[in-house]
């Protein structure tokens, strides 16, 4: 398969008054049977020496990958089927050649506030999706039409195999806040020290209850995937609050960098059966806090210098928290490394 695409871009910038700054943008882009033109607005405002005020308005437009259109890969994965059973079955992904392109309106409201060496933010968000390109789920399919037509079962009627594709979601719409802090502090003849904590809370995913709806939008009945494992619904795992926090630490040719990384816990909704019960499993997935520590340093050699690297990642050996998706009794791959402790060099030559 092939396929053209053209696009062009413009911005405009004034300060109308000292203390604002405004910015017009537009994207213009043609794939052949298919267009789009979407602007963005955007403002900064001096509200006063220490407080800035920002907020910007845009639309976007996506087409559809060419895998999403015409892929095909076949896997082997666990699914629970009507009768209770947990088997490992064929499970086929097919591209959607009828796929159409995604598009969103997208909204931003943000206050900054900065001191001589430090610098606070905080942004609200909204995005409304309109045919956004999700992939089906093979436990969703399973649960809506145990014998539909993407369901393959043998004579005995056991469950064999589930075909999935990738559909157009009919509306879903997602909000949060971010938030972030940064200050550096001057050491003097110890260095420069940078501390900074940045962190996401989604307050809501909304999607259709059935993923893909023949309905009207407004008799669609949306429902919020926030803080859930989702197994039964055609999109992912959405812990609500993802944290991390940051201390650099620059000394002479030397340099010390400690990443702390936290995912918040979710529910588990998929029932547990008595045999997870009796290895304690639970319907919720705990938080994940993990520690990475590292340090440099710059070796001048001939025309030219080394930068060494040591980094070690999960430094106490955190294990994925459990999740019971059974056959699977495992961790949720789709948010947690299960690797543990992980030690790496690196060397790096600049001339």
């Amino acid at each position: 398969k092939s396929r053209d695409k053209h696009a062009s871009f413009f911005e405009i910038e004034k300060e109308f008054i000292k203390s604002l700054d405004v910015r017009v943008a537009g994207r213009y882009e043609d794939f052949g049977n298919d267009s789009s033109f979407d602007p963005k607005f955007s403002f900064k405002y001096l509200l006063t020496d220490k407080i800035v005020i920002r907020a910007s308005k845009s639309s976007s437009f996506s087409m559809p990958s060419m895998a999403q259109m015409f892929s095909s890969d076949i896997n082997l994965g666990s699914v629970r089927d009507f009768n209770g059973s947990s088997p490992f079955v064929r499970q086929a992904q097919i591209g959607n050649p009828s796929l159409k392109p995604a598009t969103s309106k997208n909204t931003n409201f943000g206050i900054i506030f900065n001191n001589t060496n430090s610098k606070y933010s905080i942004d609200f968000w909204n995005i409304d999706y309109k045919n956004r390109i999700e992939v089906e789920s093979a436990q969703a399919i399973l649960n809506s039409n145990p014998n539909g037509s993407s369901i393959t079962r043998n004579s005995n009627g056991d469950l064999i195999g589930v075909t999935t594709t990738y559909f157009n979601e009919e509306n879903s719409e997602v909000s949060g806040v971010d938030i972030s802090f940064e200050t550096l502090i001057d050491l003097e003849k110890r260095g420069i020290l940078l501390f900074a904590i940045k962190g996401t809370s989604i307050n809501k995913f909304l999607t259709p209850k059935g993923g893909e709806s023949d309905e009207k939008e407004e008799d669609t009945e949306m429902i919020n995937r926030v803080g859930k494992f989702n197994y039964d619904a055609h999109t992912h795992s959405l812990p609500k609050k993802r944290i991390n926090a940051f201390i650099d630490w620059d000394y002479l040719d030397y340099g010390f960098n400690l990443n702390i990384r936290h995912v918040d816990g979710y529910t588990n909704e998929r029932p547990i059966s008595d045999l997870g019960k009796t290895y304690e499993y639970k319907n919720k997935v705990d938080s994940f806090l993990v520690f990475d520590l590292s340090a440099s340093k710059l070796v001048k050699v001939y025309r030219g210098q080394l930068n060494i690297k040591l980094s070690i990642n999960n430094i106490f050996d955190e294990a994925a928290p459990r999740l019971y998706d059974a056959p699977d009794f495992s961790f949720d791959t789709r948010v947690h490394d299960p690797r543990g402790k992980i030690i790496g060099i690196k060397v790096e030559y600049k001339h």
